[in-house]
């Protein structure tokens, strides 16, 4: 599922890969889901234009669909479908609780090193704290041997192991 979701106390998009969230004030009886293309158009330059650096959108959902409006007399309103399916279980994918803090600089750079052992047919990078202010990073690829380099941290405790891709880790880096 592509798209984007409004929720209560946050808004939450993914790719089919990837997937973000940010909190906000949404007051929401029920999620909704639109195309990522509808949000697109909305942050487009040329839409903002449009509104005359006045990017003040208020949204109002009837069933099966949405529409935003500018209240500011620019006569704008778009409208589109709501998606009628179900989103990815995003509480369940992000983590709530995280005790470890690493400088985005040094994982950063122990990715790229670590990337270089990844492949089209494997990029699984494997994060795992098994004691207090280390994190270990390793990749095991069969085809191009092993990477593994522990880096500092600040952790309460120890963690297990949590995979990511590798070149998707890199981008929420960068």
């Amino acid at each position: 599922l592509n798209g984007i979701c409004f929720d209560t106390g946050c808004t939450v998009a993914t790719d089919g890969h990837r997937l973000a969230m940010v909190k906000n004030d949404n007051k929401l009886e029920n999620p909704v889901i639109v195309n990522r293309s509808f949000v697109s158009i909305l942050t487009n330059a040329k839409f903002k234009k449009i509104l005359e650096n006045d990017f003040n959108i208020h949204f109002q959902v009837k069933t099966g669909y949405i529409s935003c409006y500018s209240p500011d007399g620019n006569n704008i309103t778009m409208v589109t479908r709501l998606i009628d399916d179900d989103f990815p279980d995003y509480p369940q994918v992000i983590p709530t609780k995280n005790d470890i803090l690493a400088t985005i600089p040094k994982l950063l750079q122990t990715a790229k090193k670590a990337a270089v052992m990844s492949s089209s047919d494997f990029q699984g990078l494997k994060l795992e704290s098994t004691k207090e202010n280390e994190i270990t990073v390793s990749l095991n690829n069969k085809e191009k041997g092993t990477f593994e380099k522990s880096i500092s941290c600040e952790s309460t405790e120890a963690i297990s192991a949590r995979g990511f891709n590798v070149n998707y880790l890199i981008d929420a880096l960068c």
